[in-house]
């Protein structure tokens, strides 16, 4: 996982923050005006921060997905206006 998931982004937190683990807390996505996931899943991978993600989609929030799979997240009613960007496998390692 370390080389294809995480290693990407842990380079760019740590390149543009200083810091390559996580910089927000969970309660963080409650004040989101917009929520960008990036390669994860976070409904399947962890349901406790999926469950705050969709109430504050659900209060309006927009949500733009970097992935290459179409995660549940986009087909949620009340993400209609989501983005999907479907990287191609393989480019987030470079």
């Amino acid at each position: 996982c370390a080389r294809v998931c995480h290693s990407p982004t842990g380079y760019g937190l740590k390149m543009t923050l200083g810091e390559s683990a996580g910089t927000q807390d969970f309660d963080s996505v409650l004040k989101a005006d917009c929520i960008l996931v990036i390669g994860a899943n976070p409904t399947d991978a962890h349901p406790v921060f999926g469950s705050l993600l969709r109430k504050r989609l659900r209060q309006g929030a927009r949500l733009i997905v970097a992935d290459p799979r179409h995660i549940d997240l986009l087909d949620s009613p009340h993400t209609g206006a989501a983005i999907h960007l479907p990287i191609r496998p393989g480019t987030n390692v470079a």
